[in-house]
């Protein structure tokens, strides 16, 4: 049986600690009305055990379903969602195309992905969206901190190496890297970390 991750009760922990994070450091309760929320999206269903993404956020008040754009590459899934919640935002395609292609205007923006964390895709994911963001935008970055299927680990501070020899230090010299993150156990063998960035107000 495909595992549903939307269900799982740590990622929706995961999703209750980011909501909490951008509080804290906006000062925000929500996202602002002129602002919006992306993600890498996955499926969102309407219901479930935990709640999908864009279900747990509308839910506890911190988005309404206009402000969420969800993206991913697979265009089955984005014609779901987009059934299941027609006042959202669903775009099919590349992250880094999709976000470059249309309007973006992020409070927020979380990169959930399911690669490793000291990898160049994952460093080329975030440093394509660096730049293309606001002031203030608050971005965590979740990666994997281990390989399931062996014994290494990984560690985070590789990724921001990464990010610095893909887009240099000018723009990330923008962003606040000093905010504590948090690693979790999403599967029993998989061990994720939670990475935060804000943009300054520059």
């Amino acid at each position: 049986m495909e595992t549903r991750y939307h269900d799982l009760e740590v990622k929706r922990r995961a999703r209750a600690r980011n909501v909490k994070i951008f509080r804290k450091l906006t000062g925000l309760n929500s996202i602002p009305k002129s602002h919006e929320y992306w993600t890498l999206c996955a499926s969102q269903p309407q219901n479930g055990k935990s709640a999908s993404e864009i279900v747990q956020l509308v839910k506890n008040g911190f988005l309404v379903p206009d402000q969420f754009h969800g993206v991913d590459r697979n265009k089955q899934l984005i014609q779901q969602n987009r059934k299941w919640h027609h006042k959202a935002h669903w775009h099919a395609g590349e992250w880094s195309e999709v976000i470059r292609d249309h309007h973006f205007n992020p409070a927020m923006v979380y990169l959930d992905t399911i690669s490793f964390i000291n990898t160049m895709s994952t460093a080329d994911l975030v440093s394509n969206t660096m730049p293309l963001c606001p002031p203030n935008t608050v971005m965590i970055v979740n990666a994997m901190m281990n390989d399931p299927r062996s014994r290494k680990k990984f560690d985070y501070r590789d990724l921001i190496e990464l990010i610095c020899k893909s887009m240099g230090s000018f723009e990330l010299k923008k962003w606040r890297r000093d905010i504590p993150g948090f690693e979790y156990n999403a599967t029993g063998y998989t061990h994720m970390m939670s990475l935060v960035f804000v943009k300054d107000n520059k």
